[in-house]
């Protein structure tokens, strides 16, 4: 059988025969005998001992050989169609370099006016290219001439044809981008969800459109976090939980995170509209929600009240638990949709190293689940995990006493919405790393929006487990993951950017194919998960696979002096840099008061990181290479070793995976 595969492993006895066979060869195939020989010992050994002594046999495995090497005929009109694709090069090139200047105004509609300019003679969109002012003239015309179609395309009377989905789309958008420029595809998007007629009635009465976009609007307000401006004080309310559901099975937690919650008003806003600059956000991370807000400091027991608010009797309308339905639906959407496979990915290597259980459990709510979220499951979610023991009350510039002050105000004795009966269970179980493996075969060959393509990229992200935050461990382990760091393929920046860190050494410097290497250490409570994310073409994934197997080998091996000091220096640069944002020293004090009751100050982390010694790297990848990896794999998958080989790599000296010879591949 020739295409059998077979792990050698007499290198010696490999080497011998490949002489021997080279010597048959040379003098038949002369200009192609190296390749011919490697060709052939990519079969099994006793094949191999068997041709050495059997001309007719080596003349047959020769042909073959050949065969496989002779590139395929292009047919007449094959020829001719490459023919004219050359000919049209200069065309396409004008229209990817006009789309880029189209797209520059923001119009929600670049494809049309650029096949719109295009029309014109060549000589004019030169010019078009070469004078702004003329261009903008231009697209401002065929912006006016796509409204006026538009306006009198709206009519109900002219939706004959309810399943055209883009059409109506289109029209859709054309009108919300009127009400609001800057967030029209998002909400388009979530109108969309509507069915037709009800849509139908949106698009022919105004007044029902604006109520239809302000409510989109309102519920996209979560998305976004605001930073105080200088002077501002921060405060923050923290509600400590794993991000899963509870004992319903439905993920309520996601439609809680992304409701912006509206609370009954006092009348009592005199400190924050009298110009004193307030902004308000959510923040949801895997183990944690983060309520922030930023005000001046005289608005402080204002916005201790609005906050006590919002989290403890936020109005849960019908209204708004639909709006926030939709734009749950338009993120999952978006999310298996958009370029960037990291959230995607950063989700399967949590479920593959955490199966079952805890931080493994989804992050984001499945679609099957968004129906079923009501009130009464939100209120079920909030009176189980938003009690006095789960939450911290955080505050930046601003006195301790008068903090405390206003917290007993405004949240000492205050009844939630959901009423004083006892608290449902709550998930108090600890995160079990399992390993594994999570594939998810996906066609990467068109993600690009724009005119120019982004390369089919395999994606592919290897973790074991580290320590949790709790931990002693838990400060060489982000040493570490400093020291590994790495980054994009076309990734700017100097020493301090990463680009003496170890992938970018060893790994993007080395293979001009792989377009990205980056480390990645996320810490919990009960458990820790370092990994490495890498990306190449999809025919180069073994290869790219059996190099991040060895990093993580070398991890443990021999550490230089500078290296270390370099990764130590750069990780306390980059925790004071962060420190000198007010945003994230309330989330820091936030989560270290929440997590241990205290908080540790950046000089004594920066003394701790200092302590950190070789052997402390070498001690911690030892205990983390004795744990099964976890793998996310996204994208074409023909090529991704099995889970059992790269689990072989990472317990072997050197990292390899096994090898396998087939004569063609």
């Amino acid at each position: 059988m020739l295409n059998t595969p077979l792990i050698m492993e007499d290198e010696e006895e490999l080497e011998r025969l490949g002489e021997k066979l080279y010597g048959l060869i040379y003098p038949r195939h002369a200009e192609m005998a190296g390749k011919l020989t490697g060709m052939l010992l990519e079969l099994p050994g006793p094949v191999l001992a068997q041709i050495l002594l059997d001309e007719a046999m080596l003349t047959e495995a020769l042909n073959k050989a050949l065969s496989a090497l002779q590139p395929p005929r292009e047919d007449s009109s094959e020829v001719e169609r490459q023919g004219e694709d050359r000919a049209s090069t200069s065309s396409d090139s004008l229209g990817e370099q006009l789309y880029k200047l189209v797209d520059v105004y923001d119009t929600g509609l670049t494809e049309k006016i650029t096949g719109m300019l295009l029309e014109q003679k060549k000589l004019e969109v030169q010019k078009l290219l070469s004078d702004p002012g003329l261009l903008e003239e231009r697209v401002n015309i065929a912006l006016k001439i796509l409204e006026e179609q538009s306006s009198e395309e709206t009519d109900v009377s002219d939706f004959s044809d309810p399943d055209d989905a883009e059409r109506l789309g289109e029209k859709l958008f054309a009108v919300v981008r009127q009400i609001d420029t800057a967030k029209c595809a998002d909400i388009t998007g979530m109108l969309l969800e509507m069915d037709h007629e009800t849509l139908r009635e949106v698009l022919s009465d105004r007044a029902m459109l604006e109520t239809a976009v302000h409510k989109a609007q309102s519920a996209l307000l979560g998305h976004h976090s605001h930073a105080p401006s200088d002077g501002n004080d921060s405060h923050t309310l923290s509600d400590k939980h794993y991000s899963h559901a509870p004992s319903d099975g439905n993920d309520s937690h996601t439609l809680s995170d992304k409701h912006h919650s509206h609370a009954p008003s006092d009348g009592n806003d005199s400190a924050l509209s009298s110009g004193t600059d307030s902004s308000e956000s959510r923040l949801e991370h895997r183990d944690t929600t983060m309520y922030a807000v930023s005000a001046e400091v005289k608005g402080l027991d204002t916005v201790v009240g609005l906050l006590a608010d919002a989290v403890l009797q936020p109005r849960l309308t019908d209204e708004e638990i639909e709006m926030t339905r939709m734009a749950v639906r338009f993120e999952l959407e978006d999310l298996n949709m958009r370029p960037d496979p990291e959230p995607l990915l950063t989700e399967m290597i949590h479920g593959a190293a955490y199966r079952g259980n805890t931080v493994g459990l989804p992050r984001f709510c499945p679609a099957t689940s968004v129906e079923k979220i009501d009130r009464t499951v939100l209120h079920t979610y909030l009176k189980s995990y938003y009690t006095p023991e789960r939450m911290v009350l955080a505050g930046v510039g601003i006195e301790h006493e008068q903090l405390v002050a206003s917290a007993r105000k405004h949240l000492l004795g205050m009844k939630p919405v959901w009423g004083d009966s006892t608290p449902g269970s709550v998930d108090l179980s600890v995160a079990a790393y399992t390993g594994g493996i999570i594939k998810m075969e996906k066609d990467m060959s068109d993600v690009s929006l724009g005119p120019t393509p982004i390369p089919e990229l395999t994606h592919i992200m290897i973790g074991l487990e580290s320590c949790s935050f709790l931990e002693d461990d838990f400060i060489p382990f982000a040493v570490l993951n400093m020291l590994m760091g790495g980054g994009g393929s076309f990734s700017a920046g100097g020493p301090g950017k990463g680009m003496f860190t170890r992938l970018y050494l060893n790994v993007l410097n080395r293979h001009h194919w792989m377009y990205n290497a980056t480390s990645y250490h996320h810490s919990y409570e009960d458990s820790g998960l370092l990994c490495i994310h890498a990306s190449a073409d999809p025919r180069q994934v073994r290869e790219m696979v059996e190099i991040i197997t060895r990093e993580f080998i070398q991890m443990g091996g021999t550490l230089g002096e500078m290296e270390l000091e370099r990764a130590k220096t750069q990780l306390k640069s980059m925790l004071m840099m962060n420190l000198e944002s007010r945003p994230v020293i309330f989330e820091d004090v936030g989560r270290q008061v929440l997590a241990t009751g205290k908080r540790k100050l950046p000089h004594e982390l920066c003394q701790l990181i200092s302590n950190v010694t070789a052997s402390d790297i070498k001690r911690v990848t030892t205990k983390m290479l004795r744990s099964k990896p976890a793998v996310a794999a996204l994208g074409n998958l023909a090529e991704l070793p099995s889970y059992e080989h790269i689990q072989t790599a990472l317990s072997s000296k050197d990292g390899r995976l096994p090898r396998m010879y087939r004569l063609f591949r």
